[in-house]
């Protein structure tokens, strides 16, 4: 029997499973040793965090701006009203703003 760690508490055991002995499903199908493996790979690849905007594993530059308090409250008003995020509508306006201004 494995020992979980001491955050779970002592009520949570844990015993070690043959996977390919028992009837275990894992998002409906039958999770095998191999199957195991692959999920667990699957996971440990994955990047922390939200993707990333710039691409592949690169991280994303982030950039705080301080606005007025009656400013930030109108785009947060706008981005619920348009069922989307602020961060996303900032971004938007910037690149329409870049394209207008930048060359």
């Amino acid at each position: 029997m494995s020992r979980f760690p001491e955050r779970f508490g002592p009520e949570v055991q844990v015993e070690d499973v043959d996977l390919d002995a028992a009837d275990v499903q894992f998002r409906g199908e039958v999770l095998t040793e191999s199957r195991a493996d692959e999920v667990t790979a699957e996971v440990l690849a994955r990047a922390p965090g939200r993707p990333s905007l710039s691409g592949a594993r690169e991280p994303s530059p982030s950039l705080t701006i301080r606005l007025p308090q009656q400013e930030r409250a109108r785009l947060d008003r706008l981005a619920a009203a348009q069922g989307r995020k602020t961060a996303e509508l900032v971004r938007e306006a910037l690149q329409d703003y870049l394209a207008r201004h930048a060359s």
